[in-house]
């Protein structure tokens, strides 16, 4: 019932991509279907309004209780680049990345903080657990062979030769 589409549909589209993140579902609709279709759609609950803003706060409380722990944040993605971070595998367009034990530290880093800039200092202090390497250039070359390595796969071109050479 939202205004510009429906609000289930939205949070299927969202959990196809591999959206994690806990989802309350705030409804007028009551009916037993309707919140069965929530769950379905991939809600983590729901509170029927009119609501008490105290039950609001512990039904939040209560959903994020639940997620913690959970592998809300084992897997991680960014395009078509993911982790999973239990099984320590790195995938970049369907492809098996071949990365160090740093390497994925740093990958999984990155991906954890992917809204915010990842500086030397953060990867030296969260990643390596010291702050003396950042006067050297140990982060650098790791980065560098991390983007190596995560680079997506070549394309192969499509050569389209004249009729004439063909003929």
């Amino acid at each position: 019932m939202l205004p510009d589409g429906d609000g289930l549909s939205l949070l299927r589209q969202l959990r196809e991509e591999e959206f994690v993140k806990p989802v309350l579902i705030v409804t007028a609709r009551d009916s037993i279907p309707d919140r069965i279709k929530g769950f379905e759609s991939g809600a983590d609950g729901h509170i029927l309004k009119p609501f008490d803003f105290s039950e609001l706060v512990a039904r939040l409380r209560a959903v994020l209780r639940r997620s913690v722990g959970t592998n809300a944040l084992s897997h991680l993605f960014c395009k078509d680049l993911q982790i999973d971070s239990p099984e320590r595998v790195a995938v970049r367009a369907g492809k098996q990345l071949q990365l160090t034990k740093r390497q994925f530290e740093m990958l999984e880093y990155m991906l954890k903080h992917k809204i915010q800039i990842v500086t030397r200092d953060a990867l030296a202090r969260d990643v390596w657990k010291a702050s003396t390497a950042t006067w050297t250039n140990v982060i650098e070359v790791q980065v560098n062979q991390l983007r190596k390595n995560c680079r997506r796969p070549a394309r192969r071109r499509r050569v389209d030769f004249p009729k004439s050479i063909l003929d």
